[in-house]
């Protein structure tokens, strides 16, 4: 049996916690890095065939519906390729090393599905400027109902390079 202590809770209570939270922390130590190998495919899969690479984009994020939490983030990369565009969120603070699957938008799906199985796979309904001058997407699917991604560091240049290949 285990001791017991001066407020009476054992201590092999104690020790069972401390167990689940050390299984806890290894299942999503795990995840996180076959997540991390997944990301690292699809971007070895996609080099050298984007068109525009844009890194470190501000952006924000709004979403309305079930299934949203791939898109908390505040910083992106861009991949823009021929008739789709390649998202991928970043860590909101530099402390967090949570990583996001990849999003393509695309105003045509056909086929994306089978080429990329990892990514998350939307229709863009959308492309606007917004008041601010800021390039704004918006999307939704049956998977996700309203989404919209306002980029706030795009240059006249890469605006009209996402437009015309979009």
């Amino acid at each position: 049996m285990g001791r017991v202590s001066k407020n009476g809770e054992s201590d092999v209570g104690v020790a069972i916690a401390i167990i689940w939270v050390f299984i806890g922390g290894y299942f999503l130590f795990r995840e996180s890095r076959k997540l991390k190998r997944k990301v690292n495919l699809f971007l070895a899969e996609i080099n050298g065939k984007e068109i525009l690479k844009i890194s470190e984009i501000n952006c924000v994020c709004s979403t309305l519906g079930p299934r949203n939490i791939s898109l908390l983030f505040r910083k992106c990369d861009l991949y823009l390729m021929q008739n789709y565009i390649v998202i991928i969120g970043k860590p909101i603070s530099r402390f967090s090393k949570k990583l996001y699957e990849p999003d393509i938008l695309s105003k045509d799906i056909a086929g994306l599905m089978t080429i990329f199985p990892i990514a998350i796979i939307d229709t863009i309904n959308q492309m606007w400027l917004n008041k601010k001058g800021e390039f704004t997407i918006g999307f939704g699917t049956t998977v996700r109902t309203k989404v919209e991604i306002c980029f706030k560091d795009l240059s006249q240049s890469q605006i009209e390079a996402i437009q015309k290949y979009l």
